[in-house]
């Protein structure tokens, strides 16, 4: 697109407009007549001094249409917004759409009613870009404040290059407070960057924690079966140590009664051989001799006693 043509810059010749000579306050008008003549020499050294001052080059110097014109920083660039075609149709105020709003704004200067159109219509426009990115604390709405931003700085600019006098100040002011949100928002930015960050950490502490305590379920499910294991493993075997001390309870209870049979049968079968060998002795025939010769000895025995008793 082409650019649109800017105004033409006033020329050099235009001075400061200093008001002609007239009466200096109310009741100024009626002199009296005998003062007439003093009047008279008054107006005629001020219209001199008036003209003195218009011819003085160092006025003309002073002017501030040529301190802008020959001021470089006041020829600075538009923004986009106007180098685009038909743009200053984006600045024409709003129709009033009732008697009174009519009468409101019918008070308000024209250039008011265009930059506040201006501002309406970039801050509508960063809405509508923004919109389908809602995304609160995140990069969509840092973007969304940029833009924001930008239409507020937009409307700034515009109101800077309407007033081509004070154009080269308000330019400096600007560019000192731009520096300063520079620097705001690259901290802005840095913050969001960190926030984002951090974010990343606390999602993977907490995938790391969520890791760690299903890891120690799970080890600690399997200790357990492992522990439920070896107890029924070893309740198993202490039932059947128990079953064979039992057995081996019952067995020795068994091999006593035997034991206790058989001493009994031995008992019996001692006394049986004991009556036997006395039978075999007694109807033996060198039993009888035996029986004899104790019978013998016996006697002498004691007839030797009664000898012993004699004497």
């Amino acid at each position: 697109m082409e650019p649109a043509e800017e105004p033409p810059e006033p020329k050099p010749s235009d001075d400061v407009e200093v008001p002609p000579p007239g009466p200096a306050g109310p009741g100024a008008g009626s002199v009296p007549p005998d003062r007439a003549g003093e009047r008279s020499r008054y107006d005629v050294m001020r219209s001199s001094i008036v003209d003195s001052i218009r011819r003085s080059r160092v006025v003309r110097d002073l002017s501030p249409k040529r301190v802008y014109a020959g001021n470089r920083e006041s020829h600075a660039e538009l923004p986009a917004l106007f180098r685009q075609t038909k743009a200053l149709e984006y600045l024409r105020p709003l129709r009033p759409r009732s008697p009174g709003d009519q009468g409101r704004e019918s008070r308000q200067p024209r250039l008011l009613q265009r930059l506040e159109y201006l501002l309406q219509e970039k801050l509508r426009l960063a809405d509508s870009i923004a919109s389908p990115y809602d995304d609160p604390g995140g990069a969509a709405q840092q973007g969304m404040s940029s833009m924001r931003l930008d239409a507020y700085r937009q409307a700034f600019e515009a109101f800077i290059h309407s007033f081509t006098t004070y154009r080269p100040l308000l330019l400096r002011i600007k560019a000192q407070y731009d520096a300063a949100l520079e620097d705001a928002l690259q901290s802005s930015q840095e913050h969001v960057h960190m926030k984002a960050e951090l974010a990343v950490v606390e999602q993977r502490r907490i995938r790391t924690v969520e890791e760690a305590r299903t890891s120690a379920a799970q080890q600690v499910s399997e200790a357990r079966k492992e522990l439920e294991h070896r107890l029924l493993a070893m309740e198993e075997r202490a039932a059947a140590a128990e079953a064979r001390v039992r057995a081996a309870e019952s067995e020795a209870r068994a091999a006593r009664a035997e034991e206790e049979i058989a001493l009994g049968e031995k008992n019996d079968y001692k006394e049986m051989v004991n009556q036997l060998r006395r039978e075999m002795i007694d109807s033996s025939t060198w039993a009888q001799h035996l029986a004899k010769f104790d019978t013998d000895g016996a006697a002498d025995a004691s007839s030797d006693d009664k000898k012993d008793t004699n004497t």
